[in-house]
C-alpha cells in the first residue's frame, strides 16, 4: 500500500497570504478565494492584479493562475503561466512551489516519456521552494511526498524523504511524527516504527491525527482489528473539533476500506461509508465520495448482493473522470 503523505498543514493559507502582504487587498482576497475553491472568482481577482503588480507580485499572480488552469484541466495554459512566473521571479518560494504543483499535475496527464520530464521539473520546483524557504513545512511535505511516490528514474529517493521528515520534526514535532509514521508504513520499517512509538510523548496518545496514522500502519500490517480500534479512537477524540475533522472522516472511510480488505464486519463497513457519504466535508486529502461509493459497492457485493453492486460500478464508470477509479472498477466487473 502506498500511503498518501497528506499536505494538510492548516497554516498554508496564511503562508500564501504573506506573499501579498504588501499588495492591495485584492491579492489577499484572491488567494482566500482560491483556497476556498472559488476558482472563477479567484481567477477574476488575479487577472485584475496583473496590471497593478510589480515583477515579484506579478509572478505570484501568474503562479496562481497556472494552478487554476491546472485544476480546470487547461494543461498547456497551466504550463505556459507557470513558466512565465518562474522566468519573472525564480527566487520567489511560492512561485517555485506552484511550478512544482503544475508540472506534477501535467506529468500525471502526460504520456510515459513526456511524463518523466515533467516529473523532474516538478522535483526542481519543490526542491528550490524548500531551499528558498526551509522553514515552510508545506513545501517540505510536498518534497517528501514526491520522493516517496516517484520512481528512482524520476528522481524519487526515500532517503531524501526521510531527511525531509526529520526536518519537519525539527520544525513541528507532531507533523514530523506523522511524516515518519507515513514513511515507515510505506517502507515496512517496523523496527523504526516501534522506536518512534516507544519514544512518542504521552500528549499524542489520544491525538486524532496520530491515531489515524497508527490505524493506517496497523491496516498495512493486516492487523485489521487493531486498525479499526485506532480509527474508532480517532473519531471519538476528534469529536467536532475543526482541526481534527480530516482525521475523523478519513477514519470513517478507512473503517469501510478495512472491511473491504479484511472481508469482515461488512455491515459495519457499509454503515461507516454511508456516514462518510452523508457527512464528510469537502476537504483536501480526503478520499472522494466516488471512491467511498466504490468501496461500499465492494462490501455490498461481498454481502451477496452482486447485482446491486454492479449497478453502482456501471454508474461510476459513466460519470467519473478519475482514471484510477475507472481502472479499479473495470478490475471487478
Amino acid at each position: 500500500m502506498n500511503i498518501r503523505v497528506r499536505t494538510r498543514f492548516a497554516a498554508l493559507a496564511g503562508v500564501l497570504l504573506m506573499s501579498f502582504s504588501n499588495q492591495p487587498s485584492a491579492g489577499q482576497e484572491a488567494i482566500a478565494l482560491f483556497e476556498d475553491g472559488k476558482l472563477l472568482d479567484a481567477k477574476e481577482q488575479f487577472e485584475q492584479e496583473l496590471d497593478q503588480s510589480g515583477p515579484d507580485s506579478k509572478s505570484v499572480v501568474l503562479a496562481y493562475l497556472a494552478r487554476i488552469a491546472l485544476r480546470q484541466q487547461q494543461l498547456d495554459k497551466a504550463k505556459e503561466l507557470a513558466n512565465q512566473a518562474v522566468e519573472l521571479s525564480p527566487n520567489t518560494p511560492i512561485v517555485q512551489f506552484s511550478y512544482g504543483i503544475v508540472m506534477s499535475g501535467v506529468a500525471r496527464n502526460a504520456k510515459l516519456f513526456s511524463a518523466l520530464g515533467y516529473a523532474k521539473k516538478s522535483l526542481v520546483g519543490y526542491t528550490k521552494a524548500v531551499a528558498l524557504e526551509p522553514d515552510n513545512i508545506t513545501y517540505r511535505q510536498s518534497l517528501l511526498g514526491y520522493h516517496m511516490n516517484a520512481p528512482g528514474l524520476a528522481g524519487g529517493d526515500k532517503g531524501i524523504a526521510l531527511e525531509q521528515a526529520e526536518a519537519i520534526k525539527g520544525l513541528n514535532l507532531k507533523l514530523g511524527i506523522q511524516a515518519l509514521i507515513g514513511i515507515y508504513t510505506a517502507t515496512g520499517n517496523d523496527v523504526a516504527m516501534k522506536t518512534l512509538f516507544s519514544g512518542m510523548p504521552e500528549e499524542f496518545n489520544n491525538d486524532p491525527d496520530i491515531l489515524f496514522y497508527r490505524g493506517i500502519y496497523r491496516q498495512n500490517q493486516k492487523d485489521y482489528p487493531a486498525a479499526v480500534q485506532y480509527f474508532e479512537r480517532a473519531i471519538k477524540y476528534a469529536g467536532e473539533v475543526e482541526e481534527f475533522q480530516q482525521s475523523k472522516f478519513g477514519a470513517l472511510y478507512q473503517i469501510g476500506r478495512t472491511s473491504v480488505v479484511s472481508k469482515k464486519q461488512l455491515q459495519y463497513g457499509i454503515e461507516s461509508l454511508q456516514r462518510y457519504l452523508d457527512t464528510a466535508p469537502d476537504l483536501p486529502g480526503l478520499p472522494s465520495k466516488e471512491w467511498a461509493q466504490f468501496r461500499m459497492a465492494n462490501l455490498i457485493e461481498a454481502s451477496g448482493r452482486k447485482e446491486e453492486a454492479t449497478v453502482t460500478y456501471k454508474q461510476l464508470v459513466k460519470t467519473s473522470t478519475d482514471k484510477g477509479l475507472k481502472k479499479a472498477i473495470k478490475a471487478v466487473l
